[in-house]
């Protein structure tokens, strides 16, 4: 009997393992069931945002294309340097304004002119400085010609005092070459040798070198940080390559000395107004010029290079 009990009670602990181990392995299919159905939701999800993100990005890839298409129209237009842009926009400026805010600004225009007229006219009195004074004009004319905040009297004088040693150390070069030259010339006048002759033609070859080197000299201590040797290297190169500034550069300075040569009288009737407004307009006028030139340069790497912009 005893045994009969136990081989019962044995049967029914393993019918309830068994039936134990049947949920357990149902409670796994279920589960395994939810993550494949939750991974498929997910997938679908997954599929529908990626089309959604597809037609999004199809388009925004549509207007950036239109907006591509209208600026290679734009492009399709000849290609203006930063000189026809400023133009342009003064010429939008002009048509804005009234004529009395026209006047108005000539005024000030003039009135500005005026006033570094005086400083490049004082700081020329003790005649070493005047490379330096050269320097501080420019510095102030080209940012006047693109149109950048100048304050006339600290601007220049900052100018004046940063390159005042670099300018009059060419200054006085130039002084004592110019030295040289007259009394060359002087010697020539005054003889009929064979030597003459030879001192005509260095003469000669000394007009060329100055001819070329200076116009453009202090234009660039003005723009550029270099040693003096390659500020005239430079510039004797610089007029050569961009020929029609060195002469605009040239002319403009040198033509009221001929004027001057040739009619005396009329320099004792205009003298002041060199003293007043002509220096800095004549130097106005040339940076017009000049700036294209170094906006040339710049865009060069090889030239680049070999100039550091201040």
């Amino acid at each position: 009997m005893s045994k009969k009990k136990s081989s019962k009670k044995g049967s029914k602990k393993n019918s309830n393992k068994k039936a134990v181990v049947k949920k357990q392995i149902e409670e796994k299919q279920l589960k395994e069931k939810k993550l494949k159905e939750d991974k498929l939701q997910e997938e679908a999800v997954e599929e529908k945002t990626e089309e959604l993100s597809k037609e999004k990005k199809v388009e925004v890839v549509s207007e950036e294309e239109k907006k591509n298409q209208e600026l290679l129209e734009d492009d399709k237009q000849p290609f203006k340097d930063f000189s026809e842009v400023d133009k342009e926009y003064e010429g939008e400026t002009r048509r804005i304004l009234s004529p009395k805010e026209r006047f108005f600004q000539l005024c000030e225009k003039f009135g500005e002119m005026f006033f570094l007229n005086i400083l490049f006219t004082v700081t020329c009195l003790p005649i070493i400085t005047i490379g330096a004074s050269f320097t501080a004009l420019y510095t102030i004319t080209f940012k006047m010609v693109r149109n950048e905040d100048v304050t006339i009297k600290r601007d220049f004088f900052r100018a004046f005092k940063s390159n005042f040693k670099q300018a009059t150390q060419l200054w006085v070069g130039l002084m004592v070459v110019f030295g040289f030259v007259y009394w060359q010339l002087r010697i020539v006048m005054n003889t009929t040798s064979q030597k003459a002759n030879i001192l005509v033609g260095l003469l000669g070859i000394e007009f060329i070198l100055l001819t070329f080197a200076v116009p453009l000299l202090f234009p660039f201590v003005a723009r550029y940080k270099n040693t003096n040797l390659n500020m005239v290297k430079n510039s004797f190169i610089a007029s050569f390559m961009y020929f029609g500034t060195w002469a605009t550069v040239f002319f403009l300075w040198m033509i009221p000395v001929i004027v001057y040569y040739l009619r005396p009288t009329i320099f004792y009737t205009t003298w002041y107004l060199w003293l007043l407004f002509l220096s800095s307009f004549v130097a106005y006028t040339c940076s017009h010029r000049l700036r294209r030139m170094f906006d040339k340069i710049e865009e060069e790497p090889d030239l680049g290079k070999e100039e550091n912009a201040k």
